[in-house]
């Protein structure tokens, strides 16, 4: 939850809500950060993929964060099927934060690490990438 406070910090806009995206595996990862978030008035939204998930399940389910749960943030958790490969990521992380512009968070709790990794462009001045580029 550290990484989410910090964010306040450097972005103008208010974070009350944070969107991830997991597979059944991590169900339970998800559900141990809600207490935490709870105390720094943070709302974790989730969304379950499928076992076998698609690019298109996971746009889907990144599309219904930003559009219909009205996330502030965005949180990658370290789980690699998530990221598969370069066209992988263009079709579904890159395509969805380009339209939404929404900060995004990577990594968890089990990093200890959680690092600010796609500029947000729009969303405030103060906002900076401390993550990977090309983004």
């Amino acid at each position: 939850m550290t990484a989410f406070v910090n964010l306040r910090a450097i972005i103008e806009t208010p974070i009350r809500r944070v969107g991830v995206v997991y597979r059944p595996v991590f169900k339970h990862f998800v559900n141990l950060q809600q207490a935490p978030a709870e105390r720094e008035h943070i709302t974790i939204v989730g969304r379950e993929l499928p076992r076998d998930f698609s690019a298109e399940d996971l746009r889907q389910a990144l599309h219904a964060l930003t559009s219909v749960d009205k996330v502030d943030v965005l949180w990658m958790l370290n789980d690699n099927l998530l990221l598969r490969d370069a066209q992988f990521l263009d079709e579904t992380w890159r395509a969805e934060l380009r339209v939404s512009k929404l900060p995004l968070i990577v990594g968890g709790a089990e990093s200890g690490r959680p690092r600010l990794a796609a500029r947000n462009p729009g969303r405030g001045s103060g906002s900076r990438s401390a993550g990977p580029t090309g983004w």
